[in-house]
């Protein structure tokens, strides 16, 4: 049974950049709220905190199955992502993958890409909107966020994502996003992503250190099944992405795919001569403000 959505080829491709908005490894959106009541929403990628210089190097370990439910194929893959440039409207990443499938390695090929501060790559379109604030309670805590709509358009795609927002890290306490294809006479559902804290201040180690992370927990529903990934962020760590642990369905129920990424090392771009090599003790240079009810 093909796990591929029922869309046509030529869109898979883009389906797969608007949705990396949320759930990618190497690039996500988290926002920031002004203080200011008639201010303009500002969205802060997670890169946007460090310097030009700053790298990440995560391996992701992926299993995929058969419809028995037996595996089927192991790859690992190692991505250094690495922050090229900054600037009023957006940032540049550059991502360098080395993947090894059955005992194979293959060299990375190197690939830049440029984002604006909502998510968007070149050619998409982004919108943002403040729509009030809301409580919410996460584990038996109320906090008053704000509420704002995204929307990036790319050709006939439109992602629309509501968004609810502190100020303080992780930022969005939680997410929910729709993708349509606008190309026949009614809309079309791609895809609906949800995502929510599920806690936060967590300690986890490494390099003989510890660092604070929040906990999120997206689910991703689409026609061909349902995705769900737990994800571990800190905002000491460059992308913010420390680890995640993900499984996805088929529409019968059906394991098809699960991963693990794990990060190896990083560095904040405060120094920007340290070139990624191998793991290095290093300050932890971005503390940020503990989340409070």
């Amino acid at each position: 049974m093909s796990n591929e959505p029922a869309v046509p080829q030529g869109m898979r491709g883009r389906i797969s950049s608007m949705a990396a908005l949320l759930v990618g490894v190497v690039v996500a959106v988290v926002a920031a709220i002004s203080s200011a009541q008639d201010s303009p929403v500002v969205t802060l990628h997670e890169w946007r905190s460090f310097s030009p210089g700053a790298w990440k190097r995560v391996r992701v370990l992926r299993e995929t199955f058969d419809d028995k439910g037996h595996p089927v194929n192991r790859t690992t893959a190692e991505t250094t992502t690495t922050l090229v440039e900054i600037d009023e409207n957006g940032l540049k990443l550059r991502a360098e993958v080395s993947v090894e499938v059955a005992g194979r390695r293959f060299a990375p090929q190197p690939q830049e890409v440029w984002y604006g501060f909502q998510g968007q790559t070149k050619g998409q379109v982004a919108e943002t909107s403040r729509l009030g604030t809301e409580k919410i309670e996460l584990n038996g805590q109320k906090f008053d966020a704000q509420v704002c709509q995204v929307l990036v358009r790319d050709g006939k795609l439109e992602r629309t994502s509501r968004l609810y927002c502190v100020e303080e890290f992780p930022h969005v306490l939680r997410r929910q996003s729709v993708l349509l294809d606008l190309s026949g006479e009614q809309p079309k559902e791609l895809d609906r992503l949800t995502s929510e804290l599920v806690a936060w201040n967590l300690p986890y180690p490494y390099d003989r250190e510890l660092l604070s992370v929040a906990m999120i927990r997206t689910v991703a529903v689409r026609p061909d099944g349902k995705t769900v990934t737990i994800e571990l962020q800190s905002p000491e760590v460059p992308g913010y992405v420390v680890a995640h642990w993900s499984t996805r369905w088929d529409a019968a129920g059906r394991i098809v795919e699960r991963s693990v990424l794990e990060l190896l090392d990083f560095d904040t771009g405060a120094d920007a001569a340290r070139a990624p090599a191998g793991p290095l003790r290093r300050p932890l240079l971005h503390r940020s403000r503990p989340l409070r009810p």
